[in-house]
């Protein structure tokens, strides 16, 4: 009995080597074939480049050489955008700092030239002022506010001399050229300019064309045309001289 089951297990151990011997040779005949497969491909690829190599590290060299431009040229785009926006602020600032000295000016002034009106400069754009223009209103004695559209001749000649001496305020010109300024004005008003130009005339020099006797009467030096036979003249009087032999 025991030489039986010897018999039996040497009869499955051969099975099992056989098994193994086929799985071994089907192995073998799969790695063959894979083999040929990959020489056929090499085949197809012809002659391989040798050069291939260095030929890529040049290309890699450069390659890095353009990533390294290409960082710094970012690094530099940004540093240029920050510099812009500090220049924009203060850009900003400088211009709040001026208009709000005029602003201050302007609504003096205009109280001044018309007693019991109101006058204010108004951004557009409070939150981006450079992006914007600038208001003028005004509310003259007796009168609602208005912008320029809406006033008369006389209220945007006050009005625009009230800017003008508030700017000239801020930052003083050596002198000034008005042209008959006071036409559109009533007396009232041209007297209050005229004063304006006399105060003023302490740190400026005005000349002023006028035909109108308020104004002239506040003149330090007074230059008249006249037409004698035909003939222009020029006659010049001195008002402060008058004044004092008078």
């Amino acid at each position: 009995k025991a030489e039986i089951e010897n018999l039996a297990n040497a009869e499955e151990e051969i099975k099992k080597r056989e098994k193994i011997r086929e799985l071994t040779r089907r192995e073998i005949d799969e790695k063959d074939e894979k083999i040929r497969e990959l020489e056929r491909e090499l085949e197809a690829m012809g002659p391989v480049n040798l050069k291939s190599l260095t030929d890529y590290d040049a290309e890699r060299e450069k390659y890095d050489e353009i990533v390294d431009k290409k960082t710094r040229l970012e690094d530099e785009h940004k540093e240029i955008l920050s510099f812009m926006e500090e220049i924009e602020a203060e850009k900003t600032q400088k211009f709040l700092q001026v208009y709000n000295d005029i602003a201050d000016n302007f609504s003096k002034v205009f109280a001044r030239l018309s007693p019991e009106g109101e006058a204010h400069l108004m951004l557009e754009n409070p939150e981006h002022p450079l992006m914007g223009g600038i208001t003028v209103k005004t509310k003259p004695r007796g009168k609602e506010l208005v912008t320029l559209d809406a006033m008369s001749g006389g209220e945007k000649t006050l009005t625009g001399l009230a800017l003008i001496f508030a700017i000239q305020m801020y930052s003083p010109s050596s002198f000034y050229v008005f042209d008959e300024i006071d036409a559109a004005l009533d007396n009232v008003n041209a007297h209050n300019v005229a004063s304006m130009i006399a105060e003023m005339s302490k740190s400026s020099q005005f000349i002023v064309v006028s035909l109108r006797d308020t104004t002239v009467r506040k003149a330090d030096l007074l230059i008249g045309v006249t037409n004698q036979d035909g003939i222009s003249r020029v006659v010049s009087v001195d008002l402060q001289e008058v004044e004092a032999t008078a």
